[in-house]
C-alpha cells in the first residue's frame, strides 16, 4: 500500500518538474515562429493595401481648372486628365472670376448650377470665354489676386455612390501679364488675312479667265 502512495508521489513530482532546456528551446522556437508568421501578415496586408490605393490612382479622374490665354482673352479651361469619366463636376472660385459683358452671362449661369459639368470624357477640354486679359489686369485687383478653386465631381456613372473627390487648387492671372497679343494687333492681323484671301481668290479668278 505504502509503495502504491510512493510511486504516485513520485510520479506526481515528475509531471510538476521543471522543464528541460530542450523544452525552454521548443517553446521559444514556436513564439517566435508565430511573430514571424504575424509580421509576414502584417506586411501582407500593407502591400495588398498600397497596391490597392495605387491601382485606384491609376485609373480614376483627375479633373483640373485653369487659366488660359486665347489671343487677347484668356479663359477657364476644365481638362480630365484621368483615365475615367468625370461626373458631377462642380467648383466655386473664391473671390469670385468676374467676365466681361459677352460672357457674363453664361458664366455665371455655369457657376450658380450645382454641377457646373455634368460629364467629362478622359482627355476632353472645355473652355470658357472670360474676357479681354489686358483690361482685367489693367484693373489692378485681378493681377494681384490669387483664386482658389473648391473642386468636387465623382467617378464615372457606375460609381455615383462613392464618395467625390474634392480637391483644392489656386490659380494666379498675374503670371500671364504680357503673354495676350493686344486687341488691336489681332485686328490687324484679322485685316491683313482677309485682304490676302481676297487677292488669292482675285488671282484665281484672272488664271481661270
Amino acid at each position: 500500500m505504502y509503495n502504491q502512495q510512493i510511486q504516485e508521489l513520485l510520479s506526481l513530482l515528475r509531471e510538476l518538474a521543471v522543464p528541460t532546456v530542450t523544452d525552454v528551446f521548443q517553446a521559444v522556437a514556436a513564439c517566435l515562429t508565430a511573430l514571424l508568421a504575424a509580421v509576414a501578415l502584417w506586411i501582407g496586408w500593407r502591400q495588398l493595401r498600397d497596391y490597392r490605393a495605387t491601382s485606384m490612382a491609376q485609373v480614376r479622374p483627375y479633373v483640373l481648372v485653369d487659366f488660359v490665354i486665347v489671343g487677347a482673352f484668356y479663359a477657364i479651361e476644365i481638362t480630365n486628365s484621368g483615365r475615367l469619366p468625370a461626373t458631377d463636376i462642380s467648383f466655386e472660385f473664391h473671390p469670385p472670376v468676374t467676365a466681361d459683358a459677352p460672357f457674363s452671362a453664361f458664366l455665371e449661369s455655369r457657376m450658380r448650377r450645382g454641377a457646373a459639368i455634368t460629364s467629362m470624357a478622359p482627355g476632353r477640354k472645355i473652355q470658357w470665354m472670360v474676357g479681354d486679359l489686358n483690361s482685367a489686369l489693367a484693373r489692378g485687383s485681378a493681377a494681384s489676386e490669387i483664386h482658389v478653386v473648391e473642386l468636387k465631381y465623382f467617378g464615372d456613372v457606375g460609381k455615383r455612390n462613392l464618395s467625390p473627390f474634392v480637391e483644392r487648387q489656386y490659380l494666379d492671372l498675374g503670371q500671364y501679364a504680357g503673354t495676350a497679343v493686344p486687341r488691336g494687333e489681332v485686328t490687324d492681323l484679322t485685316a491683313s488675312i482677309a485682304a490676302l484671301t481676297r487677292r488669292i481668290d482675285g488671282t484665281r479668278g484672272a488664271f481661270r479667265q
